[in-house]
């Protein structure tokens, strides 16, 4: 539905903004990825 819609885009601008300080992103995305399980 459009609520996923929105999570996807979300998590993709993540994505984008971690692949512009690759030292930073590894956390983040950890982190994204742990609380998406959750």
């Amino acid at each position: 539905g459009t609520e996923d819609v929105k999570v996807f885009e979300d998590a993709f601008a993540r994505v984008v903004a971690a692949a512009l300080s690759v030292d930073d992103s590894r956390l983040k995305i950890r982190s994204i990825m742990n609380g998406m399980d959750t």
